[in-house]
């Protein structure tokens, strides 16, 4: 590996599930653009200015290497290319985000950060509502399921004392499951 690099970009947001796309090269942050391959492994280097390729920070010191934490990888990857689609935003830690874009000192990575953070947000809240749906269908179905249905198939597997206790138990125990989980989901 060219030192000073540390792996980044792709590499880590396709290990970490941002994005989906497999690519088998290994893509790194240095201080020159370069493409090669040895025993068959490609390494794709990016250039990156010398203050943020030498700032530990977001950095993760593997046995003989260094490697980009999820959001530092993030913040490289919008620092390189204007216009990239990630798939997955869900895993990032925004608040990590925001404190390490001071490092590139670019007005220009915070804004694409601030446009990034809010499609996420509008995702997230399309998100939130289309689970509370999902679980208020959930809870009317429950609620509507009739209580002599209940162990229709099961009956045999169960000792009566277990027959009893969930003809009593199971279908309020679900509902109250379900009720909590929808509440959770609204405060957040």
């Amino acid at each position: 590996l060219y030192k000073p690099s540390y792996i980044s970009l792709n590499t880590v947001l396709f290990q970490e599930g941002v994005i989906f796309q497999y690519d088998s090269s290994i893509f790194l942050v240095s201080y020159l653009s370069r493409e090669l391959t040895v025993k068959n492994q490609t390494f794709i280097y990016k250039k990156i200015k010398d203050d943020i390729l030498l700032n530990p920070r977001g950095l993760i010191r593997k046995d003989f290497y260094h490697q980009a934490s999820l959001s530092r990888a993030f913040l490289d990857m919008i620092y390189l290319y204007t216009d990239f689609h990630f798939d997955n935003l869900f895993k990032l830690n925004w608040d990590e985000c925001f404190e390490l874009a001071a490092i590139y000192e670019n007005k220009s990575l915070v804004k694409r950060l601030n446009s990034y953070y809010q499609d996420f947000k509008e995702d997230a809240q399309a998100h939130r509502i289309n689970l509370l749906e999902q679980i208020d269908k959930a809870i009317k179905h429950v609620e509507e399921f009739p209580n002599k249905d209940i162990l229709q198939g099961l009956g045999e597997l169960l000792l009566q004392n277990h027959k009893d206790w969930v003809k009593d138990n199971l279908k309020n125990e679900l509902l109250l499951k379900l009720k909590i989980h929808r509440e959770a989901i609204k405060i957040q």
